[in-house]
C-alpha cells in the first residue's frame, strides 16, 4: 500500500503563530497580576519552569539522547541559562514597575532588535521584507494596546522596568 502524502493547510503555521502570540500576551497579563502583589520574581520563574520540568520528568526514561559535542552542549547550556533563567527573572522584575500592556509593546521590539544584532554580527542578512514584517508585527501590537501602554499615571520608577 502506498502512503498518501498529507498536505497541511498553508494557514496552519499562521494559526500556530497567532495562538502562540495570544498565549504570550496572556502570560504578560498573568505575570503582571501575580507580580503586582508579590515581591518574588525569582519565585515565579522557578514555579513556571519547575512545573514544566516536573511535567516532562516522567517521560525521561523513554527519551533518547543524541551524542552532542561538549562545545555545542556548553553553548546550549549558556543560552538556556540566559533565556530560561536570567531573562525570565528580568521580565518578571520589570513587570513589577510597568503595566502589562507597556511590557508587551516593549517585548514586541524583540524581533527587530534580534534582527539588528544578527545582521550586525554577520549571522543573518537584513532584508527589506524581514524588516517590514518585524515592523508590521510591532505596529500591530502598538496599535492594539499602545493606548493603554502609554496612557494613565506613569510611575516614577517605571523607567527601571522599561530598561
Amino acid at each position: 500500500m502506498a502512503t498518501k502524502d498529507r498536505q497541511t493547510s498553508p494557514f496552519l503555521p499562521h494559526l500556530a503563530l497567532m495562538v502562540s502570540v495570544t498565549i504570550m500576551g496572556l502570560s504578560f497579563v498573568g505575570v503582571r497580576t501575580i507580580m503586582q502583589d508579590s515581591d518574588g520574581p525569582l519565585t515565579l520563574s522557578v514555579l513556571r519552569y519547575g512545573l514544566g520540568a516536573m511535567l516532562i520528568l516522567p517521560f525521561l526514561p523513554w527519551a533518547r539522547f543524541p551524542k552532542v559535542p561538549v562545545k555545542t552542549l556548553a553553548m546550549v547550556a549558556i543560552l538556556g541559562i540566559l533565556q530560561f533563567g536570567l531573562f525570565q527573572v528580568f521580565i518578571n522584575t520589570a513587570l513589577q514597575d510597568i503595566s502589562a500592556s507597556r511590557g508587551a509593546v516593549i517585548f514586541a521590539l524583540m524581533p527587530i532588535l534580534t534582527m539588528l544584532i544578527a545582521a550586525s554580527t554577520g549571522r543573518d542578512t537584513l532584508t527589506g521584507l524581514k524588516l517590514m514584517a518585524a515592523m508590521l508585527s510591532f505596529t500591530g501590537v502598538a496599535l492594539a494596546i499602545g493606548e493603554k501602554a502609554f496612557a494613565g499615571d506613569l510611575l516614577a520608577t517605571s523607567w527601571t522596568g522599561e530598561i
